[in-house]
């Protein structure tokens, strides 16, 4: 059949989006006779389209060679900048950067085209990704130029949401938004090619997740849904259902959210990096429901997927009892991110966590900071109700009660605003464990017991423990003579009499070890006693612990 005649019966099953068909009409014709260059890229497209990433880049690659051998070079320069993207969204960075170069080669003395505006953009990206800011927006701005000399509404567009990420990336949140936000509008309002537009509806919801704009990611978030469903095509509606995936976790629906991301694994089995972050997504959720085979599974395919699945693998480790290997890990972790502010919020939590855990009040004192720091620039609620409850877990471990309790009091207020029930129950632990020192028995009980329902609905098995645990400790309370000692005294005590270490006593209730002391100090004396085999004993003789 002439490739004419193929044309003229492909393109209508093109402009409808009959992916299937157009494939099948095409792989069948190329059995009998070779094609020309620009029926393989149309079915190298049908192939993108279909998620089947490996067939359509062999299929580019042929329609490149036969596009440069027949003189065709922005054809070939075009294709080739295509594959340089289909390499790095497999992870192959390598590679991807060859096709690059040939591109720059093939496109090079040319008339000024499209093309050589998409190759300054992906240039511009390359340098934004190695944290090179300032020529990534020289690079993007010449790409500007271009798109507004040669009016290619899809290129500008495309330009528009990349510099605003690279705004985002230098601190300037406001204004970075307001720009990928005009890209979103252009995209929504239909004036764009398929593949731009499922581009920059990614690429907004990425960055809305990275940065912690919980509003306006679920706003674009539905829009862009509206969008995925017009067809059953599995590449963008994969790219996206990890994003809506971490936006349905933040909300509390894990059982959603791990549906969500499964689909987009098997979606994107082909796209390498974007898979890894499914797959975390996933771990993340299991760890917290105590699956730890399942989480350490979802956190290896990751990795070697060649994405870090951390903070997600250190809290693995954290909740498995090796703490310090986990707190290694970040450490190791953010001596590699050094200037990446975005980079780096994403693990200081976890690292503030496990620094009071392992009572390293020192390293956690400079993680809040920084953190704070952080929140302050990008003044996104998410990050400010990060660093709350970064603070509130440090007040609370140096013994700063009322810090702590006010503190914690108003981070439960922000991840109500920000209907994030888990991180809401985790403030309202951290208050009930302040107040609970200050002898408010009832802010403590009240605090505890939303926080244990909250647990209990999500299904968060280790909290839910962790204030099983709290609780049976509060019940000694009780059991001292006519209220000598307070409650926090007679937790100290209870840990004393099994023999531990201060420096123990200290991690298990997140408190420094000079609190302990001067809490040791107070139930000698309190008691009349003079060692702790005396206080010991007491507390045997006493009830406060179980007799051996």
């Amino acid at each position: 059949m002439a490739p004419s005649t193929l044309i003229d019966r492909v393109a209508p099953l093109v402009a409808e989006r009959e992916w299937v068909q157009v494939r099948d009409v095409l792989r069948a014709a190329r059995t009998h006779e070779e094609l020309d260059g620009r029926l393989l890229e149309i079915l190298a497209e049908a192939h993108w389209w279909l998620g089947a990433v490996d067939e359509c880049i062999a299929v580019r690659r042929d329609a490149v060679e036969i596009h440069d051998h027949e003189g065709e070079l922005r054809s070939a320069g075009r294709l080739a900048l295509l594959l340089s993207e289909d390499y790095r969204r497999q992870g192959r960075e390598v590679i991807g950067d060859s096709w690059r170069r040939r591109a720059a080669k093939l496109l090079d003395g040319m008339a000024e085209c499209p093309e050589q505006g998409y190759l300054l953009l992906y240039q511009g990206e390359v340098a934004r990704r190695n944290e090179d800011l300032e020529t990534a927006r020289e690079l993007v701005a010449r790409a500007e130029g271009v798109a507004r000399r040669v009016a290619d509404s899809d290129l500008a567009a495309d330009v528009k949401q990349e510099m605003g990420r690279i705004m985002i990336e230098a601190g300037a949140h406001s204004e970075g938004l307001a720009t990928m936000d005009d890209a979103m509008l252009t995209a929504s309002d239909g004036q764009l090619s398929r593949y731009t537009t499922g581009k920059i509806y990614c690429c907004v919801m990425s960055v809305c997740d990275r940065i912690g704009d919980v509003q306006r990611a679920s706003e674009w978030e539905r829009i862009s849904t509206t969008w995925l469903q017009q067809d059953g095509l599995y590449v963008f509606p994969g790219m996206c259902r990890v994003h809506r995936a971490d936006l349905l976790a933040h909300h509390g629906h894990w059982s959603e959210a791990e549906q969500e991301a499964l689909l987009a694994c098997d979606e994107l089995r082909e796209m390498g990096w974007v898979v890894a972050f499914g797959h975390i997504t996933i771990g993340q959720i299991r760890c917290r429901r105590g699956d730890h085979d399942g989480a350490a599974a979802q956190f290896l395919r990751a990795e070697q997927l060649g994405i870090s699945p951390d903070p997600g693998l250190s809290m693995l480790l954290h909740a498995r009892g090796e703490t310090v290997g986990g707190l290694k890990r970040l450490v190791r972790a953010l001596s590699s991110t050094p200037t990446s502010a975005l980079s780096r919020f994403r693990l200081l939590p976890t690292m503030v966590d496990l620094a009071i855990a392992s009572n390293d009040h020192d390293l956690a004192a400079t993680a809040v900071a920084e953190i704070e720091e952080i929140a302050a620039v990008y003044k996104t609620s998410k990050m400010h109700a990060t660093a709350t409850s970064a603070r509130s877990q440090l007040a609370l471990a140096t013994g700063d009660w009322v810090s702590a309790a006010a503190s914690s009091m108003t981070a439960i207020h922000q991840w109500q605003e920000l209907a994030a029930p888990y991180e809401v129950a985790r403030a309202r632990v951290v208050h009930a464990r302040a107040c609970r020192a200050l002898d408010d028995h009832h802010s403590w009980e009240t605090s505890l017991t939303i926080a244990a329902n909250t647990f209990q609905s999500l299904g968060a098995v280790a909290d839910l423990a962790d204030v099983e645990r709290l609780r049976g400790h509060h019940d000694t309370a009780v059991l001292a003579d006519a209220g000598l000692l307070t409650a926090r005294e007679l937790e100290v005590l209870r840990l004393l009499a099994t023999g531990v270490t201060n420096k123990a006593i200290a991690a298990k209730l997140f408190v420094s070890q000079k609190t302990v002391s001067r809490h040791l100090s107070n139930i000698f004396t309190k008691l009349g006693v003079e060692t702790r085999a005396a206080a010991t004993a007491y507390a045997y003789e006493h009830d406060i612990v179980v007799k051996r």
